[in-house]
C-alpha cells in the first residue's frame, strides 16, 4: 500500500524528472520515517521538507529547488517548509543548519555527508 507522501513524491517527479534528486529524496524520507519525523505533519509538508533537504544536498547551488517553487507547486507556505526542513536537518544531522553551509553539496559529492 502506498502512503500519501510517496504518492505526492511520485507525482512531483513525473512532472519534474531528476533521478539523482529522486533517489536522495527517497533516502531522506526513509531515514526521517525511521526517526518518526513525519508524525504530526501533513504528507505534503513532509514531502516538501524532504525535497528541499535533498535539493540542498544533491544539486549545485544554481540548480537547487527553492522554497518558493515548492510552496507554489504544493500549495504550502514557505515558513512551513522551512520549519520541516530544519527539523529534518537537525534530527538527521546533515549539517545544513539555518545558515546553510556552502560546502554541503561538495561534502555530498565527496561522500562526507
Amino acid at each position: 500500500m502506498i502512503d500519501k507522501a510517496d504518492f505526492y513524491l511520485r507525482y512531483y517527479f513525473e512532472e519534474n524528472p531528476n533521478m539523482g534528486l529522486q533517489n536522495k529524496t527517497k533516502e531522506v524520507m526513509e531515514k526521517a520515517k525511521a526517526k518518526r519525523i513525519h508524525w504530526g505533519k501533513t504528507p505534503k509538508t513532509f514531502v516538501c521538507g524532504c525535497l528541499y533537504v535533498s535539493s540542498l544536498l544533491v544539486n549545485p547551488p544554481h540548480y537547487r529547488i527553492t522554497q518558493t517553487e515548492l510552496s507554489k507547486y504544493f500549495g504550502i507556505h514557505e515558513s512551513t517548509i522551512r520549519s520541516c526542513y530544519r527539523q529534518i536537518d537537525s534530527t538527521l544531522g546533515f549539517g545544513l543548519g539555518p545558515g546553510l553551509k556552502k560546502n554541503a553539496y561538495c561534502n555530498f559529492i565527496e561522500g562526507k555527508e
